[in-house]
């Protein structure tokens, strides 16, 4: 975009020699909730059977003015694509990007006017952003074909009452001038069209400060006007059928979402009842075909009959999956149930420490207590890590890459939620050469929070809770990190109220791993890959759905489904607050009950958080 936001600034660094920056940041985080204007989005249906075409007018502009306007086009047209779908209609939208259809401005308007024709839209609506000297006006322009008597003018009065608007008509056709209303109309279309058509042109002076900065208070409201006219002509002369607003569905009260473990179920039993004896079966497949990956989600299960009931054992990490076990069995026809599935962490094996830090200098961790099933991952010194279970002198957890794996309990130090809380609330140190400290060599590669600073040193702090002293010269400065964190933050405010495109990565269009992307390579990031479910193999693991106290802002947030697929991802702002891509536009959220923002979706689908 060609407006600098509020929130874009250069962040040289974050820490405890930046308190005034981190102050200055959760000020600004803080102002940005209270000021986030929810999306609004018809509640009704009253375009229930309505086909609109939205047309933003342009595409491939080369000059810097032309381009904001029509970039404010399409803009505007996304908002207006969701009121539609919400609205219960169909939107056909004839631009989302700057290529053209066809080649030339003629050729592409009657390329457009074929796609409207083709997808029978009721009406459609042009969207043109135009500059002017001074003040703001709306004009909505029908083409000059027929006159006040001709196609689609009732329409345009709607439109030009719903916004306020003058009515004009388009000079008439010349060699420069070849509208889709000409294309849908003139004499040398195709077919007549039936759509009842008008094009808009919101008029700014070229020096508003609002359409530069703050570009969502034009198109966001400008969409809403359209949306208004458009449903009010198809409700008062369309006939489309006056559906008053639903019942509001029942609350759910637990983590489960069974319309979707019982569509994975059906497509690996496709028709009738499952068979007992192939329960177990069943429980490894929906596993291994549901789980996004099997080494960030601990999902060990095993399914027996007993006295016609089916018993399901094991453990898990993640206890939505199974309430989506149970779904999917049901939807094959297994109903007589029992779960017996431990939800992990256990507190029965491991106490009040449920955390810990690899206390050697590393460690493997292995599929299983005997090490005969293949190794995970491998723990560096001082690497945090989320216990979940203890057996045979060794513990479940998860390691800082997310990976789970068990290891023996002579390489942790377990720690009470607060010691770990107060061990991973410093900023870190990487070593990048090997470290000498009493009766123990620490190999370069490890990270380690850090105490304090002297002269030339940089105090770590061990897992045991003592403080060593090393040379400056050893570690890389964390300072460098901790600053893209808040960079991330910062960057992913400023593209608050972009409109969702699925698979979007520009501020003109995002979907949720699209706004990653985008924000990565604004701070310096390495780009992440393409889809959540790709990142989220990325980065240390800060959070999980049991523990949520370590998310801090630029962390990145994943979500979950009941068959253990990732789905969505974000930001976070805050430790509560999160900006995510989802329809129809970037928006905060909350995960946090009580908050005007809550959404309850993310707090029940919560997975985990990582930090780049």
């Amino acid at each position: 975009m060609y407006w600098l936001g509020l929130f874009m600034a250069v962040v040289v660094g974050v820490g405890p020699a930046d308190t005034k920056q981190n102050k200055e940041f959760g000020r600004l985080a803080t102002q940005a909730i209270e000021d986030f204007t929810p999306n609004w989005m018809p509640d009704e249906k009253p375009l229930r059977g309505c086909v609109v075409g939205i047309n933003a007018v342009g595409g491939g502009a080369s000059s810097p003015q032309d381009r904001v306007w029509e970039d404010l086009s399409l803009l505007t047209a996304g908002y207006l694509y969701y009121m539609v779908t919400y609205g219960g209609g169909v939107a056909v939208v004839t631009r989302d990007g700057d290529s053209l259809l066809a080649p030339g401005a003629a050729e592409d308007a009657k390329a457009r006017a074929r796609l409207i024709n083709d997808r029978r839209c009721d009406v459609c609506v042009s969207i043109r952003y135009l500059g002017q000297e001074t003040g703001t006006s709306v004009n909505v322009v029908m083409g000059f074909v027929g006159g006040p008597v001709g196609p689609g003018y009732e329409f345009a009065e709607y439109m030009k009452s719903a916004l306020n608007a003058k009515l004009v008509m388009a000079k008439p056709k010349t060699e420069e001038h070849h509208s889709l209303h000409d294309a849908l109309y003139g004499d040398d279309a195709e077919r007549v069209s039936r759509t009842k058509a008008c094009e808009v042109h919101f008029c700014y002076a070229a020096t508003n400060e609002v359409v530069r900065s703050r570009p969502w208070k034009v198109y966001r409201p400008n969409a809403q006007a359209l949306y208004e006219g458009i449903a009010r002509y198809a409700q008062e002369k369309l006939k489309v059928p006056d559906k008053k607003k639903p019942s509001p569905k029942p609350e759910v009260t637990t983590k489960t979402r069974p319309g979707e473990a019982a569509r994975l179920a059906r497509s690996l039993w496709p028709e009738g009842d499952l068979p007992k004896d192939r329960v177990d079966w069943f429980c490894g497949l929906f596993a291994k075909l549901g789980i996004t990956n099997r080494s960030l989600t601990y999902f060990e299960t095993s399914a027996a009959v007993e006295d016609g009931v089916v018993i399901l054992r094991g453990a898990t990490s993640e206890e939505r999956l199974i309430a989506g076990l149970e779904a999917g069995l049901r939807a094959v026809g297994i109903k007589d149930i029992r779960s017996e599935i431990r939800q992990l962490p256990d507190r029965s094996q491991l106490g009040d420490k449920l955390f810990g830090a690899c206390q050697v200098p590393m460690a493997r961790t292995f599929r299983d207590t005997s090490r005969r099933s293949g190794m995970q991952t491998q723990l560096m010194f001082g690497e945090p890590v989320f216990l979940l279970d203890r057996a045979d002198g060794h513990y479940l957890l998860h390691a800082g890459d997310g990976y789970w794996g068990w290891v023996a309990e002579r390489a942790i130090r377990p720690m009470t939620v607060e010691e770990f809380n107060e061990y991973t609330s410093h900023p870190w140190a990487n070593l990048i050469k090997d470290v000498d400290v009493p009766n123990l060599r620490i190999l370069r590669g490890s990270r380690l929070p850090v105490a304090g600073w002297e002269t030339g040193k940089v105090n770590v702090l061990l897992p045991d809770g003592s403080q060593s002293a090393i040379s400056a010269s050893q570690t890389r400065e964390w300072k460098t990190a901790e600053a893209r964190s808040v960079a991330r933050a910062r960057a992913a405010l400023d593209l608050l109220y972009v409109p969702y495109v699925f698979a979007g990565r520009s501020p003109l269009g995002l979907d949720c791993s699209g706004l990653i992307t985008n924000v990565a390579a604004r701070v310096g990031d390495d780009v992440p890959a393409r889809d959540a479910w790709q990142q989220a193999l990325a980065g240390a693991l800060v959070a999980t759905d049991w523990h949520r106290d370590g998310i801090r802002a630029g962390d990145i947030v994943y979500f979950v489904r009941t068959t253990g697929r990732i789905y969505h991802v974000g930001i976070a702002i805050s430790p509560t607050h999160i900006v995510h891509s989802a329809p129809p536009g970037v928006h905060i959220s909350s995960i946090k009950p009580g908050d005007p923002l809550y959404a309850r979706r993310l707090d029940r689908d919560f997975f985990m958080a990582k930090r780049p």
